[in-house]
């Protein structure tokens, strides 16, 4: 049954593992009692499950137990506590909680550099999350340096094309271009735009992302007709009925107009095909003003079953509620929801 939820899982049938993770955790609490390591497993599979499906508080809640269970069972330094932790510090920086999320990664990060070595992809990882957070909170040069060092390290130890690298990139790119160093942000995106269409292909998901941030330093920079060519190129390349909100205007402008607490902008996000398609019961292209609200709450799913860089969309919009920007174009809030939409990466 566990097999199965996780086959489910890496399928991005999410509901369907979700119900299974729920039996398994159950049965296990059950017969092996609530702080047995295979309990604490399934309960972390759950949590995960939950966090992909937006569940924010519900996952916090079984990470936060997983976390505690593992710490008195196993110690503070196992591999399944600080994973664990890494995981719950997520979901702190999806709520932004930023502090918290801050206080958690840098415990990970020098507990692995500790055990594991400064170079240890877990330890990069940790790295990498803890650079994240100081991003979200416009702490840029604490950012900047753990991202360059984790760029570094990553380039000599797994080759420059790794795609974890190129995450890291990515998110550098963004550093810069909250500081308006456009042309820093600008050399970054090409490089990764360039690497991920050769490795990638120019359709993929991350290859659209790397595009749409290097349309965003064009823009601030007032080169308009290089952004809007690099945008018609992209659009190209979606395949039709995959990842429709890269096409969907309407759903970008709302992400972007979001960060004003716009009641048009929600209206149009749920206008858009893909979210409509979830919450017009009646079929009449109308939503009601509950399901104007559920909208922002529903994680968007790929045809293809990949969901991360539908959940890198959902946090950008659930962060952005936050951001104070009312003097701003859309252009640049749309930059923003973008910047504050870094992955956190797996340790696993």
């Amino acid at each position: 049954m566990n097999n199965l939820a996780s086959t489910y899982r890496d399928q991005g049938r999410w509901k369907e593992a979700e119900k299974l993770f729920v039996q398994v955790m159950e049965t296990r609490k059950r017969v092996l009692g609530q702080e047995h390591p295979d309990t604490l497993t399934s309960i972390d599979n759950l949590a995960s499950t939950y966090t992909h499906l937006g569940r924010w508080k519900e996952a916090e809640e079984l990470f936060a137990q997983a976390t505690e269970a593992f710490k008195g069972l196993l110690g503070y330094e196992h591999p399944n506590t600080l994973n664990s932790m890494a995981n719950l510090a997520s979901i702190y920086r999806a709520l932004g909680r930023w502090k918290e999320a801050e206080e958690l990664f840098v415990h990970v990060m020098k507990t692995l550099r500790r055990v594991l070595g400064h170079e240890h992809p877990q330890t990069l990882t940790s790295m990498a999350n803890l650079a994240s957070t100081y991003s979200n909170q416009e702490q840029w040069k604490e950012a900047e340096q753990l991202f360059v060092q984790v760029i570094d390290t990553r380039k000599r130890v797994l080759g420059p094309h790794h795609p974890s690298i190129l995450t890291s990139m990515t998110n550098l790119a963004s550093t810069f271009l909250n500081q308006r160093r456009w042309k820093e942000a600008e050399e970054l995106c090409v490089q990764v735009v360039d690497t991920r269409k050769r490795v990638l292909g120019p359709g993929h998901p991350d290859t659209l992302t790397s595009m749409s941030i290097l349309a965003s330093t064009y823009r601030s920079q007032g080169r308009r007709k290089e952004a809007e060519e690099l945008e018609v190129r992209s659009r190209r390349e979606v395949p039709e009925g995959l990842w429709i909100h890269f096409e969907d205007k309407s759903l970008q402008l709302a992400i972007s107009r979001s960060l004003e607490d716009d009641n048009d902008a929600k209206e149009s996000l749920c206008h858009s095909p893909t979210i409509l398609s979830k919450i017009d019961d009646d079929n009449d292209g109308k939503v009601d003003g509950e399901r104007m609200e559920l909208a922002l709450t529903i994680p968007l799913e790929a045809e293809d079953g990949n969901d991360s860089d539908q959940e890198k969309l959902q946090r950008a919009i659930a962060m952005s509620m936050e951001a104070d920007e009312d003097n701003a174009t859309d252009e640049e809030l749309l930059q923003h929801a973008l910047a504050m939409s870094m992955e956190d990466e797996n340790l696993n």
